[in-house]
């Protein structure tokens, strides 16, 4: 059920019972095959992702919990150099909390029905979780004159994670 090159590595590597299924964390650890902080850190991991699948949708409604953000988190800008502006950043919970209400309240202000969409997200490598999105809305002011009436901003949102899977970096 898992694939044939999965399964494979997974029956070489021990992972895997007499019936062909996985065995469970604390079984795997007792025989030696992986440690428990390990096992706990892939959980932390895998918690950041379900919360960052169910939230960001929600972006321009409830918003954030931050509960996965570290106390210094920082925000780099990478697209106002692009743009000749100046970078903008934030470092702290505090600042990136400002920026995520600045996005928002942009979205509210210029847009009608802002909705962010969320189409991947992958870890390309330890301690990084990547997000590729698209953001769409209608303008307010030239929502009625475009054709297609709205418009997206693709994009691609790379965290990094601390060892305790939270998020110190976006």
């Amino acid at each position: 059920p898992y694939g044939f090159h999965q399964t494979r590595a997974w029956k070489k590597l021990g992972y895997l019972d007499a019936d062909g299924k996985l065995k469970d964390d604390q079984q795997l650890v007792d025989e030696g095959r992986c440690d428990a902080d390990f096992v706990a850190e892939h959980y932390k991991k895998r918690d950041t992702i379900r919360t960052l699948r169910e939230e960001l949708p929600d972006l321009f409604g409830a918003g954030l919990t931050y509960d996965i953000y570290t106390d210094d988190v920082g925000l780099l800008d990478e697209i106002s150099p692009k743009m000749g502006a100046a970078p903008r950043g934030a470092r702290g919970k505090a600042e990136y909390r400002r920026a995520v209400w600045g996005l928002r309240l942009h979205g509210w202000l210029f847009f009608e029905r802002a909705r962010l969409e969320l189409h991947r997200i992958w870890q390309p490598m330890d301690g990084v979780i990547c997000v590729r999105w698209t953001l769409r809305g209608v303008p307010r002011l030239l929502g009625p004159v475009l054709e297609h009436g709205g418009m997206h901003l693709d994009g691609i949102s790379e965290y990094k994670l601390d060892g305790e899977g939270m998020i110190y970096q976006h």
